[in-house]
């Protein structure tokens, strides 16, 4: 049987809600998801009832994905809809860590918020989020991303005072969706 993705949906219906309350629990102390019914009898990777769902953690993205004929779906996005009835546009992991998905570390967001939320690139020079060297003058500018609009401070001789200031800058820009990286 062919496998769909549940976010493809444009409405997460009361029938296909019920049948995911059926087949799954959420154990909120280990912030994962625990079978109801045995599925894929013979198996070696099935789910046994009372046990945690088995997944898959994606080599390109991190997250782990959850298997139940015929959808696939990230496992915090299906515990966000267990636990609160729908399924918003995106969902952020406050501590950025993409296997932690206890719901108290979920929550509903934009794509703006979410990236708001992101790390600092692994190709960052600095070592510092938002912050770079201006090498025809040899000080350092940082710079804070809001709806595709950039806000760029002014240049400064050190490192750390141009870090302080675009973390001030970043604080007021993205609220509560700051991370400095």
């Amino acid at each position: 049987m062919k496998t769909t993705n549940l976010k493809t949906l444009k409405k997460v219906t009361p029938s296909i809600l019920k049948m995911l309350h059926s087949r799954f629990e959420y154990n909120a102390e280990l912030g994962r998801l625990i079978s109801k019914v045995t599925t894929n009898f013979g198996r070696v990777n099935c789910n046994k009832k009372g046990e945690i769902v088995k997944g898959n953690i994606q080599k390109l993205h991190g997250y782990r994905m959850i298997t139940f004929s015929p959808y696939r779906l990230k496992e915090h996005r299906l515990i966000f809809l267990l636990c609160n009835g729908f399924l918003p546009e995106m969902i952020d992991h406050i501590d950025g860590n993409k296997l932690n998905n206890k719901i108290e570390n979920l929550r509903s967001c934009t794509i703006n918020q979410n990236l708001h939320n992101s790390k600092c690139r692994a190709n960052n020079t600095t070592q510092f989020k938002g912050v770079s060297l201006v090498k025809n003058t040899g000080r350092y500018r940082g710079e804070v991303k809001v709806n595709k609009k950039r806000y760029v401070t002014k240049t400064y001789k050190t490192l750390s005072e141009c870090v302080l200031h675009t973390r001030s800058l970043r604080e007021n820009l993205h609220g509560e969706y700051c991370n400095h990286g």
